[in-house]
């Protein structure tokens, strides 16, 4: 039987479009979204969402993820999604992130590599506990970073206010916290394994990070960041100060190692004066090569100088000094009395 049918054929009715499938005839129909008297033919391929059909799933029903490499350049695949799903830049479906709430892990680890993961968004805190069952290897801490493929080691406080990266063979239960800023994941891992098991928990909390206050740093080299300039009572730097008699100034500023942080010379004399420091636990002789030196300039109105050293000038013997009225290392010229006025600075 052919195709189609003519509706009241000898009136010259309506051809209905028909398919003959073993000689019956099924209607063929043209879907169409719009309302009553209201035609909106859905046309074949992808379209707009005004021009689309919509879809509603169940309350219990979520999207299924579409395989790996469909995306919508691909008109065969039908993705639907719901809140709290997302498309990304890719065309896969994402679940949306809510930062307000605390992602977590459970784990048991009980193999090499074995971990417990979380993810931060580079804020919060991360607190953890893991609770052993014989177990006989090495945990380590470990952070990644924003597209990053690998991962780094990272420091924990623990509950009794050590600093560690890694623990190895314990007993007990116990806890700790990191600063999620600045890593997108955070996991604890098992770098080492020999037998047994450890229940991993690790939560992330997406509120703002929050470091402990008021807690003594742990024994050893401890890293504190810069530290403002705060006047204090004690501590600062020693002077030696002088002023000039008839004579030469030769004296040991400091019989041990030091450091200078500042030079301070002035010369009522019309000619100049010279000032030499010296590496070396006594006072120094003409015979003693400084490794330092320096001109006073002269003025019967006063003149001289000022030098600061912030990161000092380092003496790894001792401190000493020699000022003299002419130029030569090996000069013993005599001053005049109360025309040069030193000071020098030193730790």
């Amino acid at each position: 039987m052919a195709d189609n049918f003519v509706a009241n054929s000898g009136s010259g009715g309506k051809t209905f479009r028909t398919d003959d499938v073993g000689g019956v005839d099924y209607p063929v129909s043209k879907l169409d979204a719009g309302g009553d008297g209201v035609s909106v033919p859905i046309v074949a391929g992808q379209q707009t969402m005004a021009n689309s059909i919509p879809v509603v799933l169940p309350t219990t029903q979520l999207p299924t993820a579409a395989a790996t490499g469909d995306s919508l350049s691909n008109p065969t695949v039908s993705k639907i999604a719901t809140f709290p799903y997302y498309l990304d830049e890719n065309g896969f479906w994402n679940r949306q992130k809510d930062n307000s709430l605390n992602t977590y892990a459970l784990n048991t680890l009980v193999a090499l590599s074995d971990a417990a993961e979380v993810e931060t968004n580079g804020k919060g805190t991360v607190r953890f506990t893991l609770t052993p069952s014989s177990f006989v290897g090495t945990i380590v801490f470990e952070g990644k970073l924003s597209n990053a493929s690998s991962y780094l080691p990272v420091k924990v406080l623990l509950d009794d206010d050590t600093i560690v990266s890694s623990i190895a063979s314990w007993g007990s239960a116990f806890g700790g916290s990191f600063v999620a800023a600045g890593y997108r994941n955070l996991r604890l891992r098992v770098s080492a394994y020999t037998s047994g098991s450890v229940t991993a928990y690790i939560e992330s909390s997406r509120a703002n990070s929050v470091i402990a206050v008021g807690k003594p740093l742990p024994t050893g080299t401890n890293i504190i960041g810069n530290v403002g300039n705060i006047p204090l009572t004690s501590g600062g730097l020693s002077v030696y100060a002088f002023l000039s008699t008839a004579a030469v100034i030769s004296a040991a500023i400091k019989a041990s190692a030091g450091q200078v942080y500042s030079l301070q010379f002035f010369n009522l004399n019309a000619a100049a004066r010279y000032v030499r420091l010296y590496n070396m636990t006594t006072a120094p002789a003409t015979t003693d090569t400084p490794i330092w030196r320096g001109i006073i300039p002269g003025n019967t109105a006063g003149a001289g100088f000022v030098i600061d050293i912030h990161t000092g000038l380092a003496f790894g013997t001792g401190i000493g000094i020699r000022v003299t009225a002419a130029i030569a290392d090996n000069d013993a010229t005599v001053l005049a009395a109360n025309e040069i006025i030193g000071n020098v600075l030193y730790k």
